[in-house]
C-alpha cells in the first residue's frame, strides 16, 4: 500500500511514503504538506475539530502501515460495505440520507461476510434485491464521534448489478435517515456524490476512474 486516506465530514488526512505517491484523485485538491509527521495524537486532535477546513497530505517515512496502527490506536474501528448498483437500465442507485447525497451501505453484522454486509445493506435501505457483485471499488476510511468516542469506519465499496429495472418502485429506509431512492444516470452519480461528503466525492472519482480504464 503507498497511501492511506482518512476522511472527516468534508476534508481528508492522507499519508504517503513519497511525495510522488500522491494518489491521482486528490493531487488536485488543495491541502497543507507536512514532510516526516509522527506527532498523531496532535494531529488528530486539530484535524477531528469542527472549525477544521482543511486536507492535509503527510509524508509518513515509518511506512502506511505504522500510519494505520496509529490511527487505530486512537480510533475505535467497525467495518462496513456497500455499494454501486446498476440495473438493467444502465441506471444507477443513490439515496438521499439526511439531506446530502449518499450510496446505500451499513455495518457489518457478527459473523457476516463482507459481501454478504453489502448486498444485505443496499436490499434494507433501498428495497432493491436479485443483487449481484461484481467486484470491489476500493476501501474507504471516515471518522466520526459517537457515544463519546471517535470511530474510524472502515467501508468496502463494491460494483454490483441487479436485474430489478427502473419502473419498480425503490423502498427508501425512512428510519435510517433515507429520504430518497432514485435511479440515476452515471453522469449523475459523479455529479451529486462530488457535492457531499470528502469521502463519497473520493469514491465517485475513484469509480470513474476505474470505468475508464
Amino acid at each position: 500500500m503507498k497511501s492511506f486516506i482518512v476522511f472527516y465530514k468534508f476534508n481528508f488526512i492522507a499519508f504517503c511514503t513519497e511525495k510522488n505517491q500522491i494518489p491521482e484523485v486528490i493531487k488536485d485538491k488543495k491541502y497543507t504538506f507536512l514532510d516526516n509527521f509522527s506527532e498523531f495524537s496532535l494531529l488528530f486532535d486539530c484535524f477531528f475539530n469542527d472549525d477544521n477546513n482543511q486536507n492535509i497530505v503527510i509524508i509518513c517515512k515509518r511506512g502506511i502501515p505504522y500510519a494505520i496502527k496509529q490511527c487505530l490506536k486512537h480510533l475505535k474501528l467497525i467495518k462496513a460495505a456497500g455499494g454501486i448498483v446498476r440495473n438493467t437500465d444502465d441506471k444507477y442507485l443513490l439515496i438521499l440520507r439526511n439531506g446530502r447525497w449518499d450510496l446505500a451501505k451499513g455495518k457489518a453484522e457478527p459473523g457476516e461476510t463482507i459481501a454478504a454486509t453489502a448486498t444485505r445493506e443496499v436490499e434494507e435501505e433501498t428495497g432493491v434485491g436479485n443483487l449481484v457483485i461484481d467486484q470491489l471499488i476500493c476501501k474507504t476510511y471516515h471518522v466520526y464521534h459517537m457515544f463519546g468516542e471517535w470511530i474510524i469506519k472502515q467501508t468496502s465499496w463494491y460494483d454490483m448489478h441487479t436485474h430489478t429495472p427502473s419502473s419498480i418502485p425503490t423502498i427508501p429506509q425512512y428510519e435510517e435517515g433515507i429520504e430518497a431512492a432514485e435511479w440515476v444516470t452515471k453522469d449523475e452519480v459523479t455529479k451529486r456524490l462530488s457535492t457531499s461528503y470528502a469521502m463519497l466525492a473520493y469514491l465517485a472519482d475513484v469509480w470513474q476512474h476505474n470505468k475508464q480504464n
